[in-house]
Formats: structure tokens, sequence, C-alpha cells
């Protein structure tokens, strides 16, 4: 994915200039220390433009897919899997539904939209089969709050991958005192701890987003206690 520079650029100012206040920062994702804070449209409007229009979304009447060589109906498969995993443990229904979503192609926004960085709905994400990897983590978002995982149990994380110097998105899931990742280029869920690679910038849900510094000598412990 491409990161959107001058958000970067205000965030690690952000990051620097409060780096001396520790008092409200605890361990959180990946060992890093985290910050809480309220949502913020003017920070990040790909995020608030695709809720709009998800919402939208949700209020227009549903069209029954077609199938055809262009379009493969994933959206009716996953409708399908959830009413399948309704009474599934809650591990479950996350592993399916990282298996599955990661079952269609990625594509660049480039290619689907001829934009450089598009977030896209659940719906949008179906009709073109596929996306890019912040779509996979929005469409997993979405899956799971329909198999009733709260709003504070989701995270879509924006990280920077150290060993291939990339930016990239993936879903942050907490569950019985674990954060368990789902990545559209493995299809093993994984626990955050067991993930090395990956330095989160910020991740953001519904209700609030969260800031990041790496793990200091005093703040070294174990991450994983749920929100």
């Amino acid at each position: 994915m491409r990161l959107n520079w001058p958000l970067l650029a205000l965030l690690l100012f952000t990051l620097l200039g409060s780096a001396q206040g520790n008092e409200h920062w605890r361990d959180g994702l990946f060992g890093y220390r985290e910050k809480i804070h309220n949502p913020d449209q003017a920070l990040f409007p790909k995020w608030f433009t695709m809720l709009e229009r998800h919402q939208k979304a949700l209020n227009k009447p549903a069209k029954k897919c077609k199938k055809s060589f262009y379009r493969s109906c994933y959206d009716l498969e996953l409708d399908k899997l959830i009413r399948r995993l309704r009474s599934a443990s809650g591990l479950q229904k996350i592993k399916k539904i990282n298996h599955f979503t990661n079952k269609l192609t990625y594509i660049s926004d480039d290619r689907n939209y001829r934009h450089s960085d598009y977030w896209a709905t659940p719906d949008e994400f179906f009709l073109h089969n596929g996306g890019d990897c912040e779509d996979y983590g929005i469409s997993k978002y979405y899956a799971l709050r329909k198999l009733g995982f709260r709003t504070d149990q989701l995270r879509l994380v924006i990280a920077k991958d150290s060993n291939i110097n990339v930016y990239h998105a993936v879903l942050a899931v907490y569950l019985d005192k674990r954060i368990y990742i789902l990545d559209n280029r493995i299809q093993q869920v994984v626990h955050d701890t067991d993930i090395a690679h990956l330095e989160p910038i910020y991740a953001i849900n519904e209700n609030n987003w969260w800031r990041y510094l790496p793990p200091t000598s005093q703040h070294r412990t174990a991450a994983g206690s749920a929100p």
C-alpha cells in the first residue's frame, strides 16, 4: 500500500513531541507502546469516506449477484459462510473468515480504481473480485462484526514491513486476552507476539485510533491484553 505522506509526517511529529510523556502510554500491539485517541476525520479521510460509503451501501436494497466470467459472487459465498459460523467459537470464526477472504486476488488500487490509494468498502472489494491489503482488512473487519465481534475487538493496523521496507495493512483481533493478526499474505492466523517484522504506525476502528512508539526497557512486557 502507499501511505499518505502528510499523515505520516504529522504522526511522526506528534510522536516525537509526546514521547517524553509516557504516563498515558500502555503496552500494546506487537509489544509496542500505544496511546488511544478519539476519531479524527481530518487525519484519516480515506477511512471515514469508506465508512460513509459503506453505510450508504447498507441502506440500499441488496442486489442479487449474478455470477459471470467477470464476477465470482464472493459476497454471496461470504453470507453463506457467516450463517454457518454463527455457532462456531470465536477463534474458528477468525480463522474461517481470514481463509475465505484471502482467496480473493490481490489487485492494486491503480488497476482497480485508477487511484494510488483507495480504501474500498466490502461491496467494492467483492465487486472487483479483490483489492489491496487494507481492502482485505476492511472486509474481514465487517465480516467479523456480522459474526458478533465488538468494534473494540477489531483494529485495522497500518504498519511498516521491515523485511521488505514497504507499508502494509493487517487486521488485529482481540480475543480471550490474545491479539490475533489476519494478514492477506499468509493463510495462518498468528499471535502478534510471534511477529517481529511489522512495525505499527497507527491503528483505527469506528470508535478510536491508536498511535505507537517502540518498546523501551521499562515497557518491554508481553503484549496481548484485551482493550
